[in-house]
């Protein structure tokens, strides 16, 4: 270490087999590439060492005896680009990026950066309004749930709640997968460290973790772990930005959801369910509560199987709650699920139905080959083929829905 071989000092060498691998660099970054000592903000280079076999994102060799790790949002604005890291950037390669923050790492390990090469404007807070990719975290708790958590540029976190996920006239039952077909390796995955994926180099790891990655991604609804999403930016915070994937927040729409009146039906995700009744989630802005006898018609054996959180259901409206209080200070109002309280304005009849007509209905029972779906506040029914359930083919209707989920249903 020291001598200087073609105008590059040589910094570390490690002896591998028959060769040796050489650090090098110009003499007049030797002394800072030793000392490692990045300040946020500041321009670096390096090359990349490894891709993650999950796409989270890159690990890249500052110096001998420094790494730094960018994550997958923070690689590129471009969004086929984070999805398939390993197409765009490969071990060796050159890189230039600039500084988060320093991370510390257990076991004896050395620290790592954070880094981003997106540019400085990037590593701003963002503003009101903004739309960004974030990518789907699944191994992050979520705070406040049902909701989901995104990684976005600048190491920040985003939370967007259920009822944000898309506009209310496109929401779906369990968007963020149904919490009672989650097995315990599903769990174990989602109250794992944060931050394990980027403290150490994955590219030794075997394959059978990405494949059970793999297999508990498909437990997740619309939004796997690793899927990249346009969102915008509603609120910062602390530890997350409220964000939301609505498509009307993201041409611009940023007004408040308008709360319900006495009488209004409304359709709403469930929050949770106790041996008293359940919280709904209206909107970010408002909250339902719900006595055990109003859950449905006839007696209700097990509330929080029936009821788990993020299911959609339909409910009206009897008035606002001044005795209880929201925990998210959001406004509380008192519902009733019951189908004879909810009523039908205009009862539906066969003779009524066009073909394009969309309605809600309630799965009445499910088959091998699909599901019978009854219109909501009607006796009408119809079978859905289990082929016309999803753009993608779903072998088991009944591991996706169960008998008394609400669907809304094209004729």
């Amino acid at each position: 270490p020291g001598l200087q071989v073609s105008g590059l000092q040589v910094l570390s060498v490690n002896p591998s087999g028959k060769f040796a691998v050489v650090d090098l660099c110009p003499p007049s970054e030797a002394q800072h590439a030793q000392s490692a000592s990045f300040e946020k903000g500041e321009k670096v280079n390096g090359f990349v060492s490894t891709i993650s076999k999950d796409g989270s994102g890159l690990w890249v060799e500052v110096s001998p005896s420094l790494s730094g790790f960018v994550s997958a949002v923070d690689a590129s604005e471009n969004q086929s680009v984070i999805e398939d890291l390993k197409s765009h950037f490969s071990p060796g390669q050159t890189i230039s990026g600039y500084v988060l923050g320093r991370r510390k790492r257990g076991n004896g390990r050395n620290d790592y950066l954070t880094m981003t090469l997106l540019g400085a404007e990037h590593q701003a807070a963002f503003s009101v309004g903004a739309v960004v990719l974030g990518r789907v975290n699944r191994k992050k708790n979520a705070p406040h749930p049902p909701s989901l958590v995104l990684d976005l540029p600048g190491k920040l976190s985003g939370r967007c709640c259920i009822t944000e996920l898309a506009d209310s006239q496109e929401w779906t039952n369990f968007p963020l997968g149904n919490p009672l077909k989650w097995g315990s390796s599903d769990i174990k995955d989602v109250q794992d460290d944060p931050d394990e994926d980027a403290a150490s180099s994955d590219s030794e790891d075997d394959d059978e973790d990405e494949k059970e990655q793999t297999n508990v991604s498909s437990d997740w609804g619309l939004y796997p772990h690793g899927k990249v999403v346009k969102c915008c930016i509603l609120k910062p915070g602390k530890n997350f930005y409220e964000v939301s994937c609505r498509s009307s927040r993201l041409k611009g729409d940023l007004s408040d959801d308008s709360s319900p009146n006495l009488g209004d039906k409304v359709t709403a995700y469930v929050d949770n369910t106790n041996g008293k009744g359940c919280f709904l989630r209206l909107s970010r802005q408002s909250e339902g509560r719900v006595m055990i006898k109003e859950l449905m018609d006839g007696f209700v054996p097990t509330p929080a199987s029936s009821f788990p959180p993020g299911r959609l259901v339909l409910g009206k409206i009897k008035g606002a709650n001044s005795v209880h209080k929201s925990k998210t200070g959001a406004n509380l109002f008192d519902v009733d699920l019951r189908e004879s309280a909810i009523g039908q304005d205009t009862k539906v009849t066969y003779d009524k139905l066009k073909v394009g007509d969309k309605y809600m209905g309630t799965i009445t029972r499910i088959e091998e080959y699909g599901a019978f779906v009854r219109l909501e506040g009607s006796d009408v029914s119809g079978l859905v083929h289990k082929s016309e359930w999803s753009e993608n083919f779903i072998a088991n209707v009944s591991a996706v829905y169960d008998p008394g989920d609400l669907v809304k249903v094209l004729v």
